[in-house]
């Protein structure tokens, strides 16, 4: 057994999950409901992974109500769910063998998502991911979302590390800015963007199968103990 002085923090969807197929066709399903037309695929990824009442009420504008927004995030997400129960939720390449590396190393995990407390206890059962993970923050837990460092800096909270010992693994460029404001390393995935859309990332890899926990261990500044 091994022990290092650094935690991982890592984004859900399309980070550890290939999701993107179910959230793009809930929030369709919703546009549908609502009378909307249909979100295009640039918007749909220019906006993955920001809170569902950001999106609702200040890009889409779709409500001024803060109150309505969340009601129609919610809606969102009881499609979302419905897909995930019924079609199931892949896990991206790589993920399974590094969590079971990180933990195996010592190396406490956590997950800081946009996403509902609810999507990601359905999303962790779905995907056979139960267990690898000290705790998470949710949207439920934040005020702000991300480029705001609230959800990372509270799922570091979650690790007993403070955040300057806390690598964040994300996939986009908001995710990315929020664990640099909060003062941490970050390793950028392009599983959802292009290299060119992930400037500022102390590390960038194609996916989890390129990652190692001694690659991990080098960005924090880290060696691993026998």
């Amino acid at each position: 057994m091994t022990d290092a002085r650094f935690a991982v923090l890592f984004d859900w969807d399309g980070v550890l999950v290939d999701s993107g197929e179910a959230h793009h066709a809930s929030w369709n399903l919703l546009a549908e409901e609502l009378g909307h037309p249909p979100l295009d695929d640039a918007f749909f990824a220019e906006t993955f992974g920001r809170l569902n009442r950001q999106i609702i009420r200040d890009l889409l504008g779709w409500t001024t109500d803060l109150d309505e927004a969340e009601r129609f995030g919610r809606r969102k997400e009881e499609f979302y769910r419905a897909l995930l129960r019924r079609e199931g939720l892949a896990v991206l390449p790589g993920v399974r063998e590094l969590l079971a590396a990180l933990r195996a190393a010592g190396v406490p995990c956590a997950v800081g998502t946009s996403t509902l407390r609810e999507n990601l206890t359905t999303g962790l059962q779905q995907a056979g991911l139960e267990g690898f993970f000290v705790g998470a923050a949710t949207s439920e837990d934040v005020r702000l979302g991300k480029p705001d460092p609230e959800v990372f800096l509270q799922a570091a909270a979650r690790t007993g590390l403070p955040p300057e010992s806390c690598l964040v693994v994300e996939d986009s460029h908001h995710g990315i800015e929020a664990g640099r404001a909060g003062g941490m390393k970050t390793l950028a995935l392009l599983t959802t963007h292009e290299r060119g859309q992930m400037q500022g990332a102390d590390d960038i890899a194609k996916d989890l199968s390129e990652v190692s926990v001694e690659r991990m261990a080098r960005l924090c500044g880290e060696g691993l103990s026998a």
